[in-house]
């Protein structure tokens, strides 16, 4: 399950429970896009949104949604 907390840790999204058989970036864009539209769709702002994810996120396709949500991605590089 991918989970979305706020500085203080607490939840603000999550997405449906995934299949533990898959790696982190298993369809990550379609699940986080899921996560953040409810957000949205409540007017709660994304832009500037600081998010810290380990190297297990760090794929283009993952970027370039940040990117288009205007959400800086402190996402460690993967080697």
């Amino acid at each position: 399950m991918l989970i979305l907390a706020d500085n203080n840790g607490i939840p603000i999204a999550s997405s449906e429970p995934i299949a533990g058989n898959h790696n982190d970036s298993f369809e990550l864009v379609a699940n986080f896009e899921k996560m953040i539209r409810p957000l949205k769709n409540s007017n709660i702002r994304l832009d500037g949104l600081l998010l810290n994810v380990d190297a297990g996120f760090d794929t283009t396709e993952f970027r370039e949604c940040c990117y288009k949500n205007d959400i800086v991605d402190n996402i460690k590089h993967n080697k």
